[in-house]
């Protein structure tokens, strides 16, 4: 049969083609977003080291990670938000936020993948951080539970670029050692502390407030990096700890 002048037939085969399109598109999204649920991560080394007193940390990241498709995926670079279960004052977990940074670009094979990362992770409060996460997996030998979130992570499949698909893994990590190693990614300034103080201050209060900074520098340079070691929370630890967590926003 030959379509006549203003026949509605080419527009409809146009139609059909593009719905075609955008179901596979769309199967294709579903399949990419199971893959990255049943993709296994762990981190047999992780280092935090606090960038001193200020809101930052370097994280390095030695992650081993289990790819069970047959085909291989790349991950563009994405924000990730990372949280702890922690126990309130009322003896509760819950989910408390510790903060994001961006994870690197990745290329994943399948089974097992060595990834190893450094990044710089900007933290919602250093000083918690001490007390709820690292105090009870470094002075009480406790399991610490890691959320790692991201709501738009994009992939490439086959020449497929596949975006705003979630990431969510849970880890539980446990205390291995300190390092003294001050990190490679905390240094934001290339102006030495004395000129920084220097261009502060009057002349009166100078030489107090370098004694203040020199005393600060030492208390510095005595804070330690945190070695830990994490692998995936078991399905019925985790199923538990769902009935007992709150969100802390």
């Amino acid at each position: 049969m030959v379509a006549t002048e203003g026949s509605p037939l080419p527009g409809l085969l146009k139609l059909c083609v593009k719905a075609s399109e955008c179901l596979c598109f769309l199967v294709f999204m579903v399949i990419a977003q199971l893959v990255m649920n049943r993709t296994m991560f762990a981190w047999p080394r992780f280092t935090l080291v606090p960038c001193g007193t200020t809101p930052f940390a370097e994280l390095d990241i030695e992650a081993s990670i289990h790819f069970p498709w047959f085909i291989g995926y790349k991950f563009e670079p994405y924000d990730a938000k990372l949280s702890a279960m922690v126990t309130d004052t009322s003896g509760r977990l819950v989910k408390y936020s510790l903060g994001s940074t961006a994870f690197p670009e990745m290329e994943l094979k399948r089974g097992d993948n060595a990834v190893d990362f450094d990044v710089r992770a900007s933290l919602d409060d250093p000083s918690s951080l001490v007390s709820a996460v690292i105090n009870p997996m470094f002075n009480d030998g406790k399991h610490v539970v890691f959320h790692m979130d991201a709501d738009n992570v994009t992939l490439h499949v086959l020449g497929v670029r596949l975006p705003k698909l979630k990431f969510h893994k849970i880890l539980s990590c446990r205390a291995l050692n300190t390092t003294t190693s001050q990190g490679k990614l905390c240094s934001g300034t290339t102006t030495s502390w004395l000129e920084q103080v220097a261009s502060q201050k009057t002349q009166d209060f100078l030489e107090e407030d370098l004694v203040e900074e020199m005393l600060s520098r030492r208390l510095q340079s005595s804070l330690k990096g945190y070695i830990m070691a994490c692998e995936p929370l078991k399905e019925s630890t985790l199923s538990h700890r769902r009935l007992q967590s709150a969100l802390v926003v």
